[in-house]
């Protein structure tokens, strides 16, 4: 596993840093905002690592969450779909707090998975029951306590409720393997 993601991670940082050259080299559309005529700037990748570029829609995207959002709508749809392209350094900010914000519902939510796995592998218990479909009674210890978290944490629930919420076997693999080490 962390020989695939040490492969995976230059290749993409390549890429990224290529495609980032080449977007030094373009005239990118203007558009009047106010009394200016504004444009994306390649130097907005140095402020927004996580910014991606359309060419075609004239749009900035956040790359991790389109790369890791589903279909459901797990992720705001400025990041993912529909893009961003009001150029004012202001807007940028704010998306920027916008996503500053998700990326700590995420981790927190990913804490609350840690500490469960945690909490069961320092107990001795089963994780998965045999039976974890949604509409099971019970779907496994994980689940369980993931379903737990939720009845008292709201947005510990908006995450679980979503179509793709790390709760999956392979998840919960990672989570166990990660928890020996």
């Amino acid at each position: 596993m962390f020989r695939l993601q040490s492969m995976i991670y230059p290749i993409l940082n390549a890429k990224k840093i290529l495609m980032t050259l080449d977007l030094m080299f373009l005239n990118f559309p203007k558009k009047k905002i106010g009394s200016q005529n504004r444009s994306f700037s390649a130097g907005f990748f140095k402020n927004f690592e996580w910014l991606e570029y359309s060419i075609n829609k004239d749009s900035g995207f956040c790359y991790v969450c389109r790369m890791f959002s589903s279909e459901s709508g797990n992720a705001e749809d400025s990041f993912t779909k529909v893009g961003f392209n009001n150029w004012k350094s202001a807007m940028l900010s704010q998306l920027c707090s916008q996503h500053q914000q998700q990326i700590k519902r995420n981790r927190n939510y990913l804490t609350h998975l840690i500490d469960i796995a945690l909490y069961l592998a320092k107990q001795g218990i089963s994780f998965r029951g045999h039976d974890e479909k949604y509409d099971s009674n019970n779907q496994g210890n994980f689940k369980e306590m993931c379903k737990l978290f939720s009845k008292y944490d709201n947005e510990c629930e908006d995450m679980y409720l979503k179509k793709i919420n790390l709760t999956s076997w392979v998840i919960q693999e990672d989570l166990i393997k990660l928890c020996a080490d």
